[in-house]
């Protein structure tokens, strides 16, 4: 009897073991991780690596990924839909978006985050360097709002793409991430004309962590939808920040000068380490005098003329006025550096 009641014990274990092992296998896609499915509704999915189908609210969700193709969208298996639904895919980090429904629609977003971020004024958003060119729609009244984009000087909001003399990067939440290369920008969905120019206030942020290629199953690098911890969207290798150039410039040895119709002046530079310098002027009257500084308007030099002496002679066309002469200095993936000199022209 003993016997008897342990082997129909070892037999419904079994039974028990061999069920919750279908079923296990039963929660797992049929496509791999990293597929788009798409349901007998038209919705498609997206198989992550947390074992969901996370769908998207619309069409502009789906294509401001920029590497999303509908082409690549496989019909799902029943397989496929056993898996349990997960959240809803925001548009790309990065992305405008403008609304398609009420009560906001035709209002555009910035998103970051996993947050819609407005903006008080059409002059705030294209001062930022945005187009409504590259804008998607969408519904995106599941989102939750963040902060209001209101000041033009102003660092741009995390996950903006931007272009610092040449050097991709994306603004991060304590700096910029350096991003490797063009495959790694466009694993992530990010294509060249989400790329912005950058501003001064981008340029004083600290150059923090590299961009990793994005892995199947993964949608954004900033943690909003991405909960598994074995993956560093910003371990790359680490890619140093450039030394930026050097500017030594004077006239008569000093910032600035007091001149007389007359006299000679004389301005001296030297620029290391850059790969162009640019010089431009700005007089605080109108100008109609010919202008024989060192470049007219704004001028490229090439590395090889960074440096030099220019004198010249101060004309009447100059009296009472007073000439700021700024040379900049650019090199790759650096700040540019600047540096000015004032001259005040006397009778």
């Amino acid at each position: 009897m003993i016997n008897t009641k342990i082997k129909i014990g070892l037999l419904i274990f079994a039974f028990l073991l061999v069920g919750s092992l279908f079923v296990a296998e039963k929660t797992q896609a049929l496509q791999p991780i990293g597929t788009h499915i798409k349901d007998g509704n038209g919705t498609i999915f997206y198989l992550t690596n947390q074992n969901t189908r996370r769908p998207y609210t619309s069409w502009g969700a789906f294509t401001s990924y920029r590497n999303n193709s509908l082409a690549a969208v496989q019909p799902a298996a029943a397989d496929d839909l056993s898996v349990p639904a997960g959240d809803f895919i925001p548009p790309r980090e990065g992305t405008i978006i403008c609304s398609d429904r009420s009560p906001d629609k035709g209002t555009c977003y910035f998103i970051s985050q996993g947050l819609k971020l407005g903006f008080t004024s059409e002059q705030v958003f294209t001062c930022l360097g945005y187009s409504f060119n590259q804008s998607f729609q969408g519904d995106i009244s599941w989102m939750p709002a963040g902060a209001t984009i209101n000041n033009c000087n102003t660092a741009h909001p995390v996950g903006t793409a931007v272009n610092l003399n040449g050097v991709m990067y994306l603004v991060g939440q304590d700096g910029l991430y350096a991003v490797p290369d063009q495959s790694t920008f466009l694993s992530w969905g990010y294509g060249q004309q989400d790329v912005v120019p950058v501003n001064s206030y981008d340029q004083n942020l600290n150059r923090t962590k590299t961009l990793s290629s994005k892995p199947p199953g993964f949608v954004g690098p900033f943690g909003q939808s991405n909960t598994s911890l074995t993956f560093n969207p910003f371990a790359g290798q680490t890619i140093s920040a450039p030394t930026a150039p050097t500017i030594s410039f004077t006239v008569n040895g000093q910032n600035q000068a007091t001149v007389h119709t007359g006299e000679a002046y004389t301005y001296q530079w030297n620029v290391t380490g850059a790969d162009s310098v640019d010089s431009y002027y700005q007089a605080n009257a109108a100008d109609t005098c010919s202008y024989p500084y060192p470049g007219s308007g704004t001028v490229v030099w090439d590395a090889s003329q960074a440096s030099g002496t220019v004198t010249r002679t101060a004309d009447i066309c100059r009296i009472n006025k007073t000439y700021t002469i700024t040379l900049r200095a650019h090199k790759a993936g650096a700040k540019d550096v600047i540096a000015s000199v004032q001259v005040i022209f006397l009778p």
